[in-house]
């Protein structure tokens, strides 16, 4: 994992603290990062939306004692975990899931 990336978390916290105090839950920051998304998904040209919610996902990592690094093993890991499950579509949700 590059190192820039939790040196960016780092700067992205320490400007969070400072602008908001320090946090010691998620709950509103994983509200605002629901916002993010929904303006993401009606505009996915705009790139400063998804570093929007970058910021917000990773200062939620930060907050619950994760550095990027551990973010991105974890989906190393998580990602081998979903090639190996059979995928479905959900008629009720309309989304593709894991079949369980």
């Amino acid at each position: 994992m590059n190192k820039d990336f939790d040196e960016l978390q780092i700067t992205i916290g320490k400007w969070s603290d400072s602008q908001f105090g320090k946090r010691d839950h998620i709950n509103g920051i994983l509200k605002h990062l629901i916002e993010e998304i929904i303006e993401i998904s009606e505009d996915p040209k705009d790139i400063t939306e998804f570093g929007d919610a970058y910021m917000l996902f990773s200062d939620a990592a930060r907050i619950s004692g994760f550095t990027m690094s551990q973010v991105y093993d974890a989906t190393l890991e998580k990602l081998e975990i979903n090639k190996n499950r059979e995928w479905a579509l959900d008629e009720e949700s309309g989304l593709m899931k894991h079949v369980k």
